[in-house]
Parts: C-alpha cells; structure tokens; sequence
C-alpha cells in the first residue's frame, strides 16, 4: 500500500483526516485528447467509478473498495470553461481542461505537462446514470458536496436509520449528521487508507463540544459496530504506524 501525503484540497473526498476532511493536492497533467458523447444527458456533476461502488457495497469496507480503483471519480463543471476534477485512488486530485465544439460535444485536452494523464479515450454515455470512460465505468451520485467535501461514504454506506443493541434509535444522515448516538453530532467516514495507522475502516464522531474522537468501525450485513482503535506499533517519532480493532463501543443494526 503506497504511503502519500494527503494536503489540502478543496475536495472531500478524500475525506477525512485527523482533525477534518482528508485533503488532496491538485495538480494539471497531460492526457490525450478525449471526446464525450454529451448530445442527450449533461454529465455535469459526480461520477464515481463502478468497480468502487461493486466493492464497497459488497465489502461494506472502503479500505477495501479504495483498492479496486485508480481513476475513482470524475467531477464534470457546469461549464467547458472550468476544469473537470478526477480523483486518483482518494487520495489525490488531477484537474484537466475541458473544451467543447459546435458539434456538441466535450473534449478532455492535453496540456504537455511533464507526467502522463490516464488513457481516457472515448468517454460515451450509456444512459443518464452511467458513462464508459475509456475501458471504465461510471455512476453517476447524487451524494452531495459541502465545504469542498464529498459525501461518498455518507450517501452510500452509511446513511439510514438503526437499532442500538442496548436500546433507542439512530440516524446517520447522507449529509454527515448523526442523531440519537449520545451526545455525537457528526460523523466523517475515512475514504483514504493510503497511508499510515490506516489498517481498519475508521469513522471519526464530534460531540456537541466540537471534539472529534477517532473510531473503527466494521459491518456485516445490517449490523454495524464502533470500536476504540488500538495502535500496535509506532515510529521513532512515537507516532501509531499500525492500529487494529479495539473494543466495541455501539452495536447497532440497519432497518430495511
């Protein structure tokens, strides 16, 4: 598993680090020219690559969905005049130039940076929720975007109502909100394991003070369980290098 520096970006996406959101660093590289059969639906908006989503709904872990991709999501603007963003393996950010013709369709452009881009190809729609992009496939998300965050984790993972094994009632919400699990307020599902002390799926909770407490978490079918994180080596630094699955905290099950 590669070890990258995560820095700031006005992306969630990837999602979250200590503290807040993960972050990642924007870059411009080359790719060859692309057209996008755009004539009958807008691709404007999110698009995440459909292996991810195969993975994760199946897995129900992100670390191990983040391994299925490399191109993980395209964000197409509202215009040919702004950049479109592709997110690489959650953990950083390509933005390519777009440019569009009076034949109606969108062309990624090259711009002879120093590094290659993806092999892009052709990009076609296959109907309004899916375009082929080269050899790969896309959903389109309705997950939404706040403060340069995307809700990945949130709208397709968590978000629902459940049981707690010890009695009452609790909701994650698609937009990062929680309700109904002591005093927690918020909760920011880590989308990006490549790097250290990532070795289980992890939720960071904040409490109405406005602390964020660091968790594992694991599901299994509709039973879902947060736990402490326990650190099993560290550095010369003293920081964790490796963590594993601590105790359990909340056990609660999904409704239908």
């Amino acid at each position: 598993m590669r070890n990258l520096l995560f820095p700031a970006l006005c992306i969630a996406f990837l999602m979250a680090c200590k503290g807040d959101t993960s972050q990642t660093t924007e870059t411009t590289e080359n790719v060859p020219d692309a057209e996008v059969n755009s004539t009958q639906i807008s691709i404007t908006g999110h698009w995440i690559n459909e292996r991810y989503l195969d993975v994760l709904q199946s897995s129900q872990s992100p670390r191990k969905a983040q391994e299925a991709c490399e191109w993980c999501l395209l964000d197409f603007p509202a215009s040919p005049d702004l950049p479109m963003l592709v997110i690489v393996n959650y953990h950083e950010a390509v933005q390519y130039p777009l440019a569009s013709s009076a034949e109606h369709t969108l062309t990624i452009l090259a711009n002879g940076a120093n590094e290659p881009g993806p092999k892009f190809n052709s990009i076609d729609t296959l109907g309004p929720d899916r375009i082929k992009v080269g050899s790969q496939t896309f959903r389109r998300s309705r997950c939404t975007k706040e403060e340069n965050t995307y809700k990945i984790l949130e709208y397709h993972l968590f978000q629902g109502t459940y049981d707690l094994e010890e009695g009452g009632t609790v909701e994650f919400t698609s937009n990062g909100e929680v309700k109904g699990l002591d005093d927690f307020t918020a909760y920011n599902p880590i989308i990006d394991y490549f790097d250290m002390g990532r070795d289980v799926d992890q939720i960071r909770l904040k409490n109405s003070n406005q602390t964020w407490t660091d968790f594992a978490f694991r599901f299994k079918q509709n039973k879902l369980q947060i736990l402490t994180l326990e650190c099993k080596s560290r550095d010369q630094f003293d920081n964790c290098e490796e963590v594993k699955f601590g105790d359990v905290q909340y056990t609660l099950r999904k409704r239908n």
